[in-house]
């Protein structure tokens, strides 16, 4: 199968893992700036080359919201079609849905009813709890946890092993710090950090 990973950087790296525990055997790199020409094995292309139309599924290996965002309908804009990465050890709830685009690494678990949108990072060992719904664009970081019923606005960074507690709700573009514990709803457009989680600044949207 083949595939086109946009963005040759570190995370480009770990997709090009996942895509390889998915089955992908054809995969390319397109890059804004390459600095090689290969990259894991795979020749690494500048975004427009015209090799690029031999390739049909995409996904966006940044890890900025908005960012992998803006990549992500640009491909869409040339014709591409996003893949949808799920590592083999991940568990995944029947009753669950994962949008277009997004990235399910090792050992995350996505409980019953819950909605993923496209485009999103559920990095490793992550766990979204039942009947979550996370918007797109977002990240999810390592060992991260999502309580039950907790709704993610779109472009939120959740951050390595932060928590959000059940029914909490995360608004549009916020960012949760590193291990902090949000126990109370987050305004859109804040960064919080701590236990309990406490608004630090506001940031702009991109």
């Amino acid at each position: 199968m083949k595939l086109l990973l946009w963005g040759a950087g570190a995370h480009g790296r770990v997709i090009h893992d996942l895509a390889r525990a998915c089955g992908y055997t054809d995969i390319v790199f397109v890059d804004d700036n390459p600095t090689t020409g290969e990259v894991c094995g795979s020749t690494v292309f500048p975004a427009g080359d015209l090799h690029l139309q031999n390739y049909q599924q995409f996904i966006i290996c940044l890890g900025d919201n908005y960012s992998r965002a803006r990549r992500f309908e640009e491909a869409r804009s040339r014709g591409l079609e996003p893949a949808l990465l799920i590592h083999p050890s991940a568990v995944i709830s029947a009753s669950s849905e994962i949008g277009a685009g997004t990235m399910v690494l090792p050992l995350v678990v996505v409980g019953g009813g819950v909605s993923i949108g496209m485009n999103c990072i559920l990095n490793t060992g992550c766990i979204v709890e039942h009947d979550s719904k996370v918007d797109d664009h977002v990240h999810i970081g390592p060992g991260a946890l999502i309580g039950g019923d907790v709704p993610l606005g779109s472009y939120v960074t959740v951050g390595m092993k932060a928590a959000v507690l059940s029914r909490v709700k995360i608004g549009r573009g916020s960012v949760l710090g590193a291990g902090a514990v949000a126990i109370a709803d987050v305004e859109q457009g804040w960064v919080v950090a701590g236990v309990p989680a406490r608004p630090l600044r506001e940031v702009a949207a991109a």
